[in-house]
């Protein structure tokens, strides 16, 4: 996949777009189940890892949390700045575009062989950027041609029912409509973690993980 820049965004009403929030507020509020809380917990060692690095998603059957959380954003961004491409780790919906900025005084050349994000090498001088589609849900791993050591990973995913754990390990999921799901715990040196869960309207769930 070659390297582009991304389209132009599409420029909506501001009244269109607050009616059609309004609209699905009213629409998804009542049938939502409590929230869902939990924490990670990581093997001991004398490096633990930072559990703020992990991303907590959910998966389900059919095409409900597509219709429900179609997209957190259409873009998002790396930068490789002071010998590092930051942030390390990042997360994004299939179909958004990735933003790969050089704030250095020289030039970078990322590129990707995974499967999510496959791209080939590009320069990108300073103050400049190029974009590629994240196209495929998995685990796009991006490095620099010119600089050993400088990546980051970026997380794709179907949908937009996910979050991030802060550093004791703890998190909350986005409100989820009743039903069957499977829990994820995905970190980037840790590995991932699933755990099969049913919501309903009785009552809050608390759960947790272990690496």
């Amino acid at each position: 996949m070659d390297m582009d820049r991304p389209p132009a965004r599409p420029r909506l009403r501001a009244r269109s777009v607050w009616l059609m929030a309004l609209g699905l507020l009213a629409t998804s509020c009542a049938a939502m189940a409590p929230p869902v809380t939990g924490y990670l917990v990581s093997r001991g060692g004398s490096r633990p890892e930072r559990l703020d690095q992990a991303v907590v998603y959910v998966e389900s059957e059919g095409l409900v949390l597509d219709r429900r959380f179609p997209a957190r954003a259409d873009r998002t961004s790396l930068t490789f700045v002071g010998g590092a491409l930051e942030p390390a780790v990042l997360v994004a919906k299939a179909g958004t575009w990735l933003e790969i900025w050089n704030s250095d005084s020289v030039f970078h050349q990322p590129f990707s062989r995974s499967r999510a994000a496959p791209f080939p090498g590009r320069s990108v001088g300073p103050r400049a950027a190029a974009a590629v589609q994240l196209r495929s849900k998995g685990v796009a791993q991006i490095y620099c041609q010119l600089h050993e050591g400088e990546s980051a990973e970026v997380l794709v995913l179907p949908n937009g029912a996910w979050t991030r754990p802060d550093s004791s390990g703890a998190f909350t999921l986005p409100p989820l409509p009743p039903g069957h799901y499977v829990l994820h715990a995905w970190h980037p040196r840790l590995g991932e973690r699933t755990l099969p869960v049913e919501l309903d309207r009785s009552g809050s769930k608390s759960l947790k993980l272990r690496f």
